[in-house]
């Protein structure tokens, strides 16, 4: 199952995506501020954040630089009004995946494009799980190697 945390200060905006999204299946996760959203992040493993720009305290921005230091793999797609170069740049910085403008006018649009996003996140989170297992195996049999070898050398 898809999880996705949506983060916004309009409980209108919550309540909308939160339901749409539910009709696909995915599971959804709501905070009204950043800080609330990066508590529940801890909580749960949201597979995207659907994060509002404009959040009363911490901006969404941050929201989405603090969310991918706690998960350095979370997709994160910025919600907004309106959309400026400034913004887009820093938003591309942090690796955020996508803007979505409000209102939405395509919501069939974004639930798409949040499938797609949470699908790719889930997968590369798979295969970065399964990389790490590779590696501590490989460090295992490096260290035995190791072992033998300076026993052999003495």
């Amino acid at each position: 199952m898809n999880s996705v945390l949506v983060i916004d200060d309009e409980r209108n905006i919550r309540s909308l995506v939160s339901r749409v999204l539910g009709q696909d299946n995915i599971e959804v996760h709501t905070a009204g501020t950043g800080k609330e959203g990066l508590e529940l992040a801890s909580q749960v493993e949201p597979d995207l954040a659907l994060v509002d720009l404009r959040l009363p305290g911490m901006d969404g921005l941050e929201t989405v630089r603090r969310l991918r230091d706690q998960k350095p793999g979370l997709a994160a797609f910025l919600m907004t009004g309106y959309s400026d170069v400034e913004t887009a740049t820093s938003a591309a910085d942090l690796g955020v995946v996508g803007f979505v403008l409000k209102p939405f006018d395509d919501m069939q649009q974004l639930i798409v494009r949040i499938k797609e996003q949470a699908q790719q996140a889930m997968q590369r989170t798979r295969d970065h799980h399964y990389l790490q297992r590779i590696k501590e195996r490989h460090d295992k049999v490096l260290t035995r190697y190791r072992k033998l070898a300076s026993e052999i050398d003495r």
